[in-house]
């Protein structure tokens, strides 16, 4: 294997595995999720682990509300969208922004350089262009949230 695409792998089993454990957590300390479904708040904490944005330490001392905050300024400091656009997404919309950027940063499918002059679409695209050719025009990319779409990069069923 080559070294950008162990790089590449790397990086996305440290990114899918901040998913699951964050998803572990809330099972184990909140009881089990409503059909499954890991609330929002734990995807905030853990794309900010991912990313390498906070650290567990960091993050254990931070109420949910701070981890929202500290997601906000970290995405409208890393990318060319203010603080209002970030603050005017809801939990599930704000964890998966910063799921898109973390993914292509740790991947180095874009460096910090390029990702600052990025939207929340330019990230979307070019994660949808990292995933290849045959789901550039897929019509069900459409229909994915930020979050489905990095999981689906990651390997992971959405």
């Amino acid at each position: 294997m080559n070294h950008s695409r162990l790089r590449l792998t790397l990086a996305a089993v440290s990114i899918a595995a901040c998913l699951h454990v964050s998803a572990h957590e809330v099972t184990r300390t909140a009881g089990v999720p409503v059909a499954g479904e890991v609330p929002a708040r734990s995807y905030i904490r853990a794309v900010l682990l991912a990313g390498k944005l906070r650290s567990p330490r960091e993050l254990n001392a931070m109420t949910a509300e701070d981890q929202r905050n500290a997601l906000i300024v970290e995405l409208a400091g890393r990318t060319n969208q203010p603080v209002a656009h970030f603050q005017a997404l809801d939990d599930a919309a704000l964890a998966g922004a910063g799921a898109l950027l973390v993914f292509l940063r740790e991947t180095r499918i874009r460096g910090d350089r390029e990702l600052k002059v990025m939207g929340e679409d330019e990230l979307r695209g070019a994660v949808i262009a990292a995933l290849g050719p045959r789901f550039m025009h897929d019509p069900k990319m459409r229909h994915l949230d930020n979050m489905d779409l990095v999981r689906m990069a990651l390997g992971i069923a959405p």
